[in-house]
């Protein structure tokens, strides 16, 4: 079974949209509908992301196929610019599929209707970086120390939730994967003057104030998701410890 553009497109939405209302659950008194929608937002995103590392370890290697957005044949995929995939449809020709702004795909060659309506100096601007998937994943080694400053805190808040309360998985999944391609970004748009996402780009030399406030953004998520194993040891180590002075109360 091949897994649809749009589909792939609609699960990262829907995900992006379970993680907001599982965090907005954690504030809530507890019982089972805070329980229940904090245990399908966690299975939901980490199938997702599971989905999605699968999808890029196939992408790196150069197999993934997905199907046609506009035909659901099964194409070839590969690296197309920043956020773009290039598949190579037996029906459609060759397209180039942006996932742009929490809204539609936008679609670039074939029979879409998108493609009069995109600017061509934007995705001109996008096939100029080339893979950046993989120069993401490079980014360590072409910068270690710079990218080792900038990953240290989330190790060490790794190591500290564990000692606050245990090592659990999730520590290293949310803060791990995130941060690591964040970090990269980060780095990345830092040494060559240019940032892009799912947003757009901006070019720190012609769009300084753009390039910063993008820049802002990624740094408060960064740090966020650097919190976030802190944040669930000392919640867990909470709940141990209210169950236990429970426990030694007389009765």
């Amino acid at each position: 079974m091949i897994l649809n553009v749009r589909t792939w497109h609609r699960l990262v939405l829907a995900s992006v949209l379970v993680i907001a209302l599982s965090f907005v659950c954690w504030f809530l008194p507890e019982g089972t509908i805070k329980e229940t929608v904090i245990l399908f937002g966690t299975g939901f995103t980490m199938f997702t992301a599971a989905l999605g590392v699968v999808m890029a370890v196939l992408l790196v290697i150069g197999r993934l196929k997905m199907g046609c957005p506009q035909c659901d044949r099964a194409s070839k995929a590969s690296f197309g610019g920043d956020n773009t995939l290039c598949l190579e449809c037996p029906e459609c020709g060759e397209l180039f599929v942006s996932f742009g702004r929490m809204g539609p795909l936008k679609i670039l060659g074939g029979d879409s209707a998108d493609e009069a309506e995109d600017d061509p100096s934007e995705w001109e601007e996008n096939q100029k970086d080339g893979a950046g998937f993989k120069r993401l994943m490079m980014t360590p080694s072409r910068h270690p120390v710079v990218f080792t400053l900038i990953y240290a805190p989330v190790v060490a808040s790794v190591v500290a939730a564990s000692i606050i309360h245990e090592f659990i998985i999730i520590y290293v999944i949310v803060p791990g994967f995130w941060c690591y391609a964040i970090g990269a970004m980060l780095v990345e748009a830092i040494q060559r003057g240019r940032i892009a996402d799912n947003q757009g780009s901006a070019v720190r030399s012609k769009q300084p104030i753009r390039f910063w406030l993008k820049t802002g953004v990624w740094i408060l998520g960064y740090l966020f998701a650097t919190w976030v194993p802190i944040g669930l040891a000392l919640q867990e180590s909470g709940k141990e410890d209210a169950k236990s002075a429970k426990k030694a109360l007389p009765r």
